[in-house]
């Protein structure tokens, strides 16, 4: 299982839980890649909640729904996958 506590804190967000700037393109790159792993069920969520709150947040981005939309032949993600709000 993957700890995506790395994910929650430092240059991808600031502490108070919000963008302290516009979403880089690093951002994406790393959801992108924590999306896969999300996919197969293979992070667990309870280790970090700012990791949790920041996944989230580029999740409900317009630009990231379609990423969310796309599904694997024989796998299906955990319930969790398409909420914005997990």
């Amino acid at each position: 299982v993957f700890n995506a506590a790395p994910f929650g804190g430092g240059t991808l967000a600031n502490g108070d839980g919000s963008f302290g700037y516009r979403p880089m393109p690093a951002d994406f790159a790393a959801a992108g890649h924590l999306s896969a792993l999300d996919y197969i069920g293979d992070v667990d969520w309870t280790l970090s909640d700012a990791a949790k709150d920041w996944y989230a947040r580029i999740k409900s981005r317009p630009s990231f729904r379609p990423i969310l939309a796309e599904r694997i032949s024989g796998v299906a993600p955990p319930e969790h996958y398409d909420d914005l709000d997990f």
